[in-house]
């Protein structure tokens, strides 16, 4: 499974991080993306078939990235973010949490949108405990799915 990071999570930081667990990453750096219009960038990740993973919350809410998402078949990951998650806590929760997400994500195919959760202690995340893995509801019916 390969995991794309949009322009919010892209930093080396985040992907390192990713990539010293053995995650295969792509960033919207590294594949041209930065700075690209979300409606173009969602089709050409999906067609790949990779994982999009955004901290941008205001995804599942956006009309223009709700179509994308579900026009492509996109798998999508949003990883909220608060005040009390520094970038790092976020990116090692995301490696705790891999193997449920990895699991959820093997031969299910796209479009979906999930959410990876932190625990609910912090210091959790450095003791390797997961957080959830959450799936949202996207908006099939305004596309004229069932």
């Amino acid at each position: 499974m390969i995991v794309y990071l949009d322009e919010d999570l892209h930093g080396p930081r985040f992907a390192d991080i990713l990539r010293a667990a053995a995650i295969e990453v792509r960033t919207c750096g590294e594949e041209g993306f930065s700075g690209v219009a979300d409606e173009i960038w969602i089709p050409a990740v999906a067609a790949r078939d990779w994982v999009i993973v955004s901290g941008d919350h205001n995804t599942r809410f956006e009309a223009v990235e709700r179509s994308a998402i579900i026009a492509s078949n996109a798998k999508f990951v949003l990883l909220p973010r608060s005040r009390r998650t520094s970038h790092p806590e976020l990116a090692q929760n995301f490696v705790n949490t891999f193997p449920l997400l990895r699991r959820f994500a093997d031969g299910r195919p796209g479009p979906w949108l999930v959410s990876v959760t932190r625990p609910n202690r912090v210091s959790d995340i450095a003791a390797g405990r997961p957080g959830n893995v959450n799936v949202r509801q996207l908006d099939f019916a305004a596309q004229g799915r069932q």
